[in-house]
């Protein structure tokens, strides 16, 4: 076997055994959005950021977290859905895992779907640091509402760029793009949540998917 045999192997050794990641330093983070069978129909449980924490406090969002090392992406959302409103694993039903979510932050989100019964929310376990309170929004909302929608240009600043190092025109024309953040408003006065940014595009691109299948 020469060198080159040996180093392909080699390769294909370790294509096969380690994790797929991303091209770039990016940060991994799993959701878990929790569907719950009540009296009342399907519901979603959100949970609202402690309002002591530095990074988006107050927010609305599901629980999750960043993915630890050695840790796959559904172990983190089962631990961080454990760790911040006290709901096992053993009474969380996997139903599988959705689509995943890529930042322009370099935040790469998975997400995965469970179901909990009703009974289990009288038993939450609320980590004060990271979760001021939760809350269930019907399924139905997401279908019969049309949420308040903003879109802007996602611009790449270039104007340092080394065109003449690179061999490319100085007028080469770099690709632009467009993000558009769903806001969601659900109920009145002291008791209004406002479900926006990541959360509510993984939440509104769920329902609009489930619909696209028949669901």
């Amino acid at each position: 076997m020469n060198a080159k045999q040996m180093n392909l192997e080699q390769i294909e050794r370790n294509l096969s055994e380690r994790c797929v990641g991303a091209i770039d330093g990016r940060k991994y983070f799993s959701v878990m959005l929790l569907l719950v069978q009540g009296e009342d129909g399907l519901q979603i449980l959100f949970e609202q950021r402690s309002r002591k924490m530095k990074t988006q406090p107050g927010d609305v969002c599901f629980p999750g977290g960043r993915i630890e090392p050695g840790e796959t992406p559904m172990e983190c959302a089962l631990r961080e859905t454990e760790e911040e409103i006290g709901i096992g694993r053993a009474n969380i039903r996997v139903l599988g895992q959705f689509d995943t979510l890529y930042e322009i932050s370099d935040i790469t989100m998975y997400t995965f779907v469970g179901t909990v019964k009703e009974e289990a929310l009288q038993h939450l376990k609320l980590n004060p640091a990271e979760v001021e309170t939760v809350f269930t929004v019907p399924y139905e909302f997401f279908r019969e509402t049309d949420p308040l929608s903003y879109t802007y240009d996602i611009v790449q600043k270039v104007e340092d760029f080394p065109y003449e190092a690179a061999g490319i025109r100085p007028d080469y024309k770099w690709r632009v793009g467009k993000k558009t953040i769903p806001v969601f408003h659900y109920g009145d006065g002291d008791e209004r949540q406002i479900i926006w940014g990541m959360t509510g595009r993984i939440v509104s691109w769920f329902v609009s998917e489930m619909e696209r299948a028949g669901l």
